[in-house]
């Protein structure tokens, strides 16, 4: 499966993972996320109470966010990325 959003996003406990999947995607976190933000798990590690105000940014911009799916203990998230960067 080919991923053709600008940003996908993918659940963890806690927060959800921000991953950039386009130019235009990392060019919008270098303007608008500060270097020392959280990363976890390659992506920008965002709390589910700000989730709705960052897409809101994001698409107001005229980007796009997918989702990838929900990350579970028993499936190891480095299997998914894994896939992601095989596909990209």
């Amino acid at each position: 499966m080919k991923f053709t959003t600008d940003f996908f996003t993918e659940t963890y406990a806690g927060f959800i993972a921000l991953y950039p999947n386009s130019a235009a995607a990392e060019a919008w976190i270098d303007a608008n996320v500060p270097p020392e933000a959280l990363t976890a798990a390659g992506g920008i590690a965002v709390k589910p109470e700000y989730l709705a105000d960052a897409l809101a940014e994001i698409r107001a911009e005229g980007l796009t966010v997918g989702t990838v799916r929900q990350a579970h203990p028993e499936v190891p998230s480095e299997n998914i990325l894994d896939d992601w960067r095989r596909n990209k």
